[in-house]
């Protein structure tokens, strides 16, 4: 695969440098017919959510044009793990799965997109870029749990990106699939 030109901005950055109404419009260049859904995240809520510190959005920008290719949203999220989960006990442990209540802490990949006009192999450099974020807090603040949902067609993508099933949301119309960084 070539080598992708693009370099990654934080929202809170973007924010900071050009204000809120620059920003929306900005976001508001952002296009996923693919998955109306990450487009509605950027477009509507990925501002309020920087805002208010639930979550942080990085873009992925071409370096040229400026032109928005993807972006990722990470933040916290525990997850509880029943017992009864097709996971090794060796997995179990790496978790951390507190004994009393069944709940591991995590980081939580909330958002992956790529714009439709974004180079094929996109997806996957920005998956990485999220990946080399939450190592980089595993590092300072601890935690080595990575989760995030997913839809059917998406499990066996992230199975080859080193993900493992973990069952149902509790909403059960997602999957919840985990990496150990």
């Amino acid at each position: 695969m070539p080598s992708l030109d693009y370099h990654i901005v934080s929202l809170y950055d973007v924010l900071e440098a050009y204000g809120e109404d620059a920003t929306s419009k900005k976001l508001s260049s952002f296009r996923c017919g693919r998955d109306p859904d990450r487009e509605s995240f950027l477009h509507n809520k990925a501002i309020m959510m920087e805002k208010k510190s639930i979550s942080r959005t990085y873009l992925g920008l071409n370096p040229s044009t400026n032109r928005i290719l993807g972006y990722f949203s990470i933040g916290m999220k525990c997850m509880r793990i029943p017992d009864d989960t097709p996971i090794s006990s060796n997995t179990r442990k790496r978790m951390n799965i507190d004994s009393d209540t069944g709940v591991a802490q995590s980081y939580l990949l909330g958002q992956l997109g790529r714009d439709d006009d974004s180079p094929k192999g996109f997806g996957h450099s920005l998956l990485v870029e999220a990946l080399n974020r939450l190592s980089d807090a595993n590092r300072i603040v601890g935690c080595r749990l990575v989760r995030l949902d997913c839809s059917d067609e998406l499990i066996d993508y992230y199975v080859d990106s080193g993900f493992r099933f973990v069952g149902r949301n509790d909403s059960e119309n997602l999957n919840q699939m985990v990496i150990i960084i």
